[in-house]
């Protein structure tokens, strides 16, 4: 007889679909691991970008309430200052302690960056809003509780200021003397004696605070008097005066006060020195 041809036997139908399942799991496995690893370094990338908007956020809020003539230009001033936030200026170097956060020098040769701005903290007084760098809060709050022990009211007129408020206020005076003859380079030198050029101003730095009433009146008033007496204990001293103003290049300001740390404030007024003067005494120690 013939020998029979025997029939190759092909996959069952059962063998096929453990086979698709097989495949299909692991497709499944490999789209399930690139979901996740997409979604890990989405937030990510939401992680760091609530943090800049977190910034802005509360820059823009600051901005609005630092006073209540705060323009919409200084609060678009405040968002771009995020990126560098926080840095000093370009010639200032770290060495011998002099150029601690609390002693910066801000003046004509010592300027601040346009977009400068310190980490602020919001404070009320007198029924106003004002900003002040955040790492003085807690001795500005102790002197001013000291001084209503004593029966003294301490009032703002002036915090924080953004480096475009201080072009508007500075602008505004040299239109001042442009209006009384003066020509445009004497009107501009004169009225940088009594409102600082735009980056020269230790309002931008968060240090500084002017006290009611911004003006020669002060001199003569009570609160005057206890912060002559008492601000060096909180860390303040008062940073332009008359007999300095030379050195300053600013003309007496009594409602000026900065703040410079306790030890640093001490020393200041035992040996009579300006911020200058100081500055210039730690470089020789």
């Amino acid at each position: 007889m013939p020998r029979r041809k025997t029939k190759k036997k092909g996959l069952s139908a059962v063998q096929v679909l453990s086979a698709v399942i097989a495949v299909l799991v692991v497709l499944l496995v490999l789209v399930i691991a690139a979901i996740i690893d997409k979604g890990s370094s989405v937030d990510a990338g939401d992680s760091t970008s609530s943090v800049v908007s977190s910034d802005v956020t509360s820059q823009d809020v600051s901005s609005q309430t630092a006073s209540q003539s705060a323009s919409s230009e200084e609060q678009d001033s405040s968002a771009s200052s995020v990126a560098e936030a926080g840095e000093w200026v370009d010639n200032i170097t770290v060495g011998s302690g002099y150029e601690d956060w609390n002693l910066i020098l801000v003046n004509t040769e010592n300027k601040l960056k346009e977009n400068y701005k310190p980490a602020t903290v919001k404070i009320t007084s007198n029924g106003g809003t004002y900003l002040i760098d955040a790492r003085i809060v807690e001795a500005y709050n102790a002197m001013i509780a000291a001084a209503k022990e004593d029966g003294v009211n301490l009032t703002i007129c002036s915090g924080f200021r953004y480096y475009s408020t201080q072009q508007k206020l500075y602008n505004k005076k040299v239109q001042h003397y442009l209006d009384k003859g003066f020509s445009q380079e004497a009107a501009e030198n004169t009225a940088a004696t009594i409102v600082a050029r735009p980056g020269t101003s230790e309002h931008q730095s968060g240090l500084a605070i002017d006290f009611n009433p911004c003006d020669d009146r002060f001199d003569t008033s009570k609160e005057y008097k206890w912060l002559s007496e008492h601000a060096e204990e909180f860390g303040f001293v008062q940073r332009y005066k008359a007999e300095k103003s030379s050195i300053t290049g600013i003309t007496n300001e009594s409602w000026h006060f900065r703040f410079v740390g306790v030890e640093h404030a001490k020393i200041m007024n035992d040996m009579d020195y300006c911020l200058e003067e100081y500055i210039e005494y730690l470089k020789t120690k």
